[in-house]
């Protein structure tokens, strides 16, 4: 159910459409999907599944430069489970840990379909991933890792997109990160994005890239360096609080968001959380103003 002055739906993105409008008027809408129907067949190691499922490519913390099937935007904290897609899936599960996964995605509209591979493999302690993709107008190659320095985690994906039209520049996505959790229960995290894509100047740059944007591996931010620093800590067993502060370098776009949690039972979790966005104005030159802020308070029940 959404209300208020800027009310907008996405389109639906399947290749079936599965959502549908119970009231749809300019400030009032209530709006049903289907987010998840398939059907598996399982036998041994082989699984193949066809329907509207989530595709995990994923391997880093916060960007996934692998995740060619489901990009999303971390500043959307009301959906942690991210979007399905319909596909066609192949996984074969091998020894020691490795793995094959193909995935089909229809589509109706030409050079709009996607057929891609990922192969997973653990080695040294390492988790390794590679991938290679028919991926719209570009051919993708891809992977990633996932492992520890001493006692920190050290994460990355990179995918390299070919364009099929000469005209079009290729483009790379990087994505790093380290944590590490303190005996106190201190958690901090920190991750840097590179986009060859994205803006360097400020005057290039709208809010509208970060809020509104429809996201893919190709772009998942809008700066072409961005860095990010999270920490988090439980004041009691039942209240734990974060801090997650990000900065477009060239843009000049700073995010600030402070959260605290209660988990009130079992299967009740209440949420404060805190957004605000700060930029660099271009129109009268004074300098980095905050041009957005909200504060949202969330209930979710567990079942």
């Amino acid at each position: 159910m959404f209300f208020g002055d800027e009310v907008r739906v996405p389109e639906p993105y399947g290749y079936v459409d599965l959502s549908h409008f119970f009231v749809n008027n300019p400030k009032f809408k209530m709006h049903s999907m289907i987010d998840r129907m398939w059907v598996k067949y399982q036998k041994e190691k082989i699984e193949i599944s066809i329907g509207r499922q989530r595709v995990n490519w994923g391997i880093n913390t916060i960007w996934n430069s692998n995740d060619l099937f489901n990009a999303y935007n971390f500043i959307d904290f009301d959906y942690i489970e991210r979007p399905g897609s319909d596909v066609v899936r192949f996984q074969y599960t091998g020894d020691d840990l490795s793995s094959l996964d193909i995935v089909y995605k229809p589509s109706t509209i030409d050079n709009s379909s996607v057929i891609a591979a990922l192969y997973r493999i653990n080695t040294m302690g390492y988790d390794f991933q590679f991938l290679t993709a028919n991926y719209y107008d570009d051919v993708a190659l891809g992977g990633g890792w996932a492992g520890n320095i001493k006692n920190a985690g050290f994460k990355g994906e990179v995918t390299y997109f070919i364009s099929k039209n000469s005209a079009q520049k290729n483009s790379t996505s990087l994505s790093t990160s380290i944590d590490y959790s303190f005996k106190n229960g201190f958690y901090v995290l920190g991750s840097h994005l590179y986009n060859s894509n994205g803006f360097s100047e400020p005057e290039k740059f709208s809010l509208q890239s970060v809020t509104q944007n429809v996201l893919s591996p190709k772009n998942l931010m809008p700066s072409k360096n961005t860095f990010l620093i999270q920490t988090s800590a439980f004041i009691t067993p039942a209240i734990n609080s974060s801090l997650t502060f990000l900065y477009g370098e060239g843009i000049n776009f700073f995010f600030f968001s402070p959260n605290i949690s209660y988990d009130i039972n079992s299967s009740l979790d209440a949420s404060l959380i805190g957004q605000f966005f700060y930029m660099e104005n271009m129109e009268n030159s004074s300098g980095i103003e905050n041009v957005l802020k909200g504060i949202y308070l969330q209930f979710k029940y567990s079942f």
